[in-house]
């Protein structure tokens, strides 16, 4: 059975139900006295409205209070009952159910215009009807019992719902806080990353542009020591920013003891025991100091019953069965406290179960609730058993209710905190890992440029005694490259560029290449696409710097339709490398392919090259078996 539905069949149960035992009260009440059984059983009708206390809780509370002063009204005309007509219990089971409906389903003008109505209904009745007992005492009950203490069940029952759904809207609120300072922290570290290393590359490479273009003597020599002066630092720069991993835990960062499952921070009760204990103090001196045979004792028990309640915040169970021997041997040895002249018993009745099923574990709390039902049973007259029983229930109840709240609160604020904590951390390494990525781009982007300046003014340095034809060629392609890098800079975003023109960059700079594939295999994804250019511009520049004159073969491919493959590898080396490298290139494209659900390898050849195979994944794909322009 669902939820929903279970909750419709219990609320149309509890009224049926308590019509029937409120019909069976008149009955037993008003036996022999037809008079009296008529208006009682009018009155059980009146418990119907109960039904509507989940959708109008204000106007069941004011129709049952009606119906219960035209009751009151009519049986004061009546003939006076016998003992067996008084006490009627369900209606102060429904007036509960009813208060209780005010603060859980109803809002806070219910609860203001509803609560006062039992109080004054109360007051009425002892009006109307001296021998039920004293009117302020009554009315005290009323208020304490009757209306306060199952509002404040039904508050904390209803606020748990609201409290969660507050919760989750706040929680929500972080994350996008939290995703905007990633955001603004990302851009912030990217200007950091740009004004470290673009200004030192623009002015080195503005230097190279205007010494290849003016073709002087020295030029090519001043181009390869600038180049090679460039691509030293902007390695440099790289380890620098990079982050190191498994770096000692900061005592700031560490998280703080966890208090024990379902541990209440007691001392916040403090307050609230200390008030209940003078209140149960001067409830039990007033009414009887007056019959007091043994002051000495009474004075004692009393001290007893107060320092007990008192100190519940910190002993709940200990202080609960204290208070009622207390309570207990006041009763027997000193003055009646279980007559309705009395608020002692009803007020240790709610007081000890609700502390005792708030402030303790479950089982321990079980104990005390039997041993506060014991000792309010042990108080109580005999009438008032049943009441003494469902009161204590309620109160324990309504102790539940608060410890789950205040357990719930415990939990989020726990949740809370170490999730600012994670997220500092987060933001720490946000930090250090954009300033790694912007810097592994820039070394990507312009370090395959600076390599090929450094080669080409090389060339150009070693032929300028021998072809001046070719030695100026070299020149003109140092200045075009030095200028497409500076623009790269300048434009303070890092573009991939496009395949083709990575590669007729490398011919230009002397690279043998085959390339096999075709474009149109990247499909439409700019991250893939960005990815592929990378591994290529990275395999092409270490195939410079450690093969030179070796033969490379760049391969597109698709081994099945959601993978590309990218392999790029190249033959032995012709000549002695001339560059050195700073080692970290392959491993952080490996990490950037990994991220994107790829892989990469890379691996020496039988024939003593050097071979680099990725697979990425890919979104958008291009018609199986098509014959898409080749990449030139």
């Amino acid at each position: 059975m669902s939820g929903p539905r279970t909750g419709r069949v219990v609320g149309a149960l509890v009224p049926a139900a308590l019509v029937t035992a409120a019909a069976g009260e008149a009955v037993w009440r008003g036996w022999g006295r037809p008079g009296w059984m008529a208006v009682g059983l009018l009155g059980s009708a009146a418990v119907a409205v109960l039904a509507l206390r989940r959708t109008h809780p204000l106007l069941a509370m004011t129709c049952f209070v009606a119906a219960a002063v035209a009751g009151t009204l009519v049986q004061a005309t009546l003939p006076a009952p016998t003992a067996r007509t008084t006490g009627a219990f369900v209606p102060i089971i429904a007036l509960l159910v009813l208060s209780y409906s005010l603060s859980a389903h109803g809002d806070r003008r219910a609860v203001l215009l509803g609560g006062p109505q039992p109080v004054a209904l109360v007051g009425l009745v002892d009006l109307f009807q001296p021998q039920a007992g004293s009117t302020v005492t009554g009315m005290l009950f009323a208020a304490v019992i009757l209306v306060g203490a199952p509002v404040l069940a039904g508050w904390l029952v209803s606020s748990r719902g609201r409290l969660l759904a507050d919760l989750r809207r706040t929680e929500a609120i972080r994350v996008r806080q939290h995703a905007e300072r990633l955001r603004s922290i990302r851009a912030q570290e990217s200007l950091r990353v740009w004004e470290r290393l673009s200004d030192d590359l623009a002015a080195g490479l503005d230097v190279i542009a205007r010494t290849a273009s003016s073709g002087g003597p020295g030029a090519a020599e001043v181009v390869e020591t600038t180049a090679r002066a460039l691509l030293a630092q902007t390695r440099t720069t790289v380890v620098e920013l990079t982050p190191a991993r498994g770096g000692p835990v900061s005592p700031d960062e560490q998280a703080e003891p966890a208090q024990p499952a379902g541990t209440v921070r007691a001392h916040h009760a403090q307050p609230w025991t200390v008030l209940v204990a003078s209140a149960a103090g001067l409830a039990t001196v007033l009414p009887t100091h007056l019959h007091w045979s043994a002051p000495l004792l009474a004075l004692f028990l009393c001290g007893l019953l107060v320092a007990a309640l008192a100190a519940m915040w910190r002993f709940p169970l200990a202080g609960a069965t204290v208070a009622w021997v207390a309570v207990i041997g006041y009763d027997r040895l000193v003055a009646d406290v279980g007559s309705d002249r009395t608020l002692t018993v009803p007020l240790v009745v709610v007081a000890t179960p609700f502390l005792v099923g708030w402030l303790e574990r479950r089982v321990l709390a079980l104990a005390g609730l039997a041993v506060c039902l014991a000792g309010g049973l042990a108080c109580a007259q005999a009438g008032d058993l049943l009441g003494v029983v469902v009161l204590a229930l309620l109160a324990w109840g309504g102790g539940l209710a608060l410890r789950s709240r205040v357990l719930l609160l415990d939990r989020v604020r726990r949740a809370h905190e170490q999730l600012d904590r994670e997220r500092v951390k987060e933001l720490d390494a946000v930090v250090l890992e954009e300033r790694a990525a912007l810097a592994r781009d820039v070394h990507d982007a312009v370090g395959h440029s600076l390599t090929v300046l450094a080669l080409q003014a090389g060339a150009a340095r070693r032929l300028g005694g021998t072809d001046e034809a070719a030695c100026a060629s070299a020149l003109a392609t140092v200045g075009e490259v030095a200028r497409e890098a500076a623009a790269q800079l300048a434009g303070g975003t890092l573009r991939s560029g496009d395949l083709d023109a990575l590669l007729a960059g490398a011919r230009r700079a002397g690279v043998q290449l085959t390339v096999s594939g075709a474009a149109a295999l990247l499909g439409t994804d700019d991250v893939i696409g960005a990815t592929v250019h990378r591994i290529v511009q990275e395999s092409l520049t270490n195939a410079m710097r450690y093969a030179p004159g070796a033969h490379v073969d760049v391969v597109l491919a698709r081994p099945r339709t959601d993978r590309l493959e990218v392999r790029v590898g190249n033959g032995p080396a012709r000549g002695r490398p001339r560059l050195d490298g700073s080692g970290t290139g392959l491993a952080a494209l490996a990490e950037r392919v990994a991220a994107l659900g790829g892989s990469l390898s890379a691996a020496t050849t039988l024939e003593g090259g050097f071979v680099v195979v990725a697979e990425l994944p890919v979104s958008a794909r291009a018609p199986h078996g098509s014959q898409p322009e080749p990449v030139r």
